[in-house]
């Protein structure tokens, strides 16, 4: 249930994409925390020219929770300031149960 709910998110993401980016020059962030080892932390950005970086998160551990949770969301903001301060906008976002999130920019 939970891999055909990702599935459609994916799907509607990848529709809603398709007709921003024929508006103008698109990014993707896709943001995806972990509280395993088995799943990386990280965050993923698609520009609009199709080049993907990674950028690694912390892993959420019980004892470093708030630590941890300090640092990602420094991390998320900075990305996030970079593509805004060049002229994007957040279009979109959507989370799957808090552990993956995506969010569309796009600039005209």
């Amino acid at each position: 249930m939970k891999k055909v709910s990702l599935i459609a998110l994916l799907a509607l993401m990848m529709i809603s994409f398709q007709g921003i980016a024929q508006e103008g020059s698109s990014v993707i962030i896709r943001i995806t925390t972990s509280v395993s080892d088995r799943i990386s932390s990280e965050i993923l950005t698609v520009d609009s020219e199709g080049n993907t970086y990674k950028t690694p998160l912390k892993t959420t551990e019980v004892n470093n929770y708030n630590i941890h949770q300090e640092y990602n969301t420094i991390l998320i903001q900075k990305e996030l300031n970079k593509w805004l301060s060049q002229g994007y906008k957040i279009v979109s976002t959507v989370s799957e149960k808090e552990r993956e999130t995506m969010i569309i920019l796009t600039r005209e």
